[in-house]
C-alpha cells in the first residue's frame, strides 16, 4: 500500500469491523485537528514534508470516510473533526 494512505485491515487502531486502519499521515492530520480545532492543507504539508496536493488528497480522503468535516473554500479551505 501507498506510505500514508488508507488502507483496509483488521489490526491496529481500527478497532474492528469494517473501519477502515488509517495510516499515520491520517492519523497526524486528525491529531493536528483536535489539538489545533482544525487542520489545512499547507499546514499538513509543511508537517509531512509532502507535496500540497498530497496532503488535499489524504484531507479529503477523510473527509470522505467523515472523519473530518470541510469548511471553506479554495485558499481558506479548513478541515475540522467531524
Amino acid at each position: 500500500a501507498q506510505r500514508g494512505a488508507i488502507r483496509r485491515g483488521r489490526g491496529g487502531h481500527s478497532g474492528g469491523g469494517d473501519r477502515p486502519a488509517l495510516g499515520d499521515r491520517s492519523e497526524f492530520a486528525l491529531r493536528l485537528a483536535r489539538e489545533r480545532g482544525s487542520v489545512s492543507r499547507g499546514d499538513l504539508a509543511r508537517a509531512c514534508g509532502i507535496s500540497g496536493e498530497t496532503a488535499r488528497q489524504e484531507l479529503a480522503a477523510l473527509a470522505r470516510l467523515g472523519r473530518l468535516r470541510r469548511v471553506g473554500e479554495g485558499r481558506r479551505t479548513q478541515y475540522v473533526l467531524a
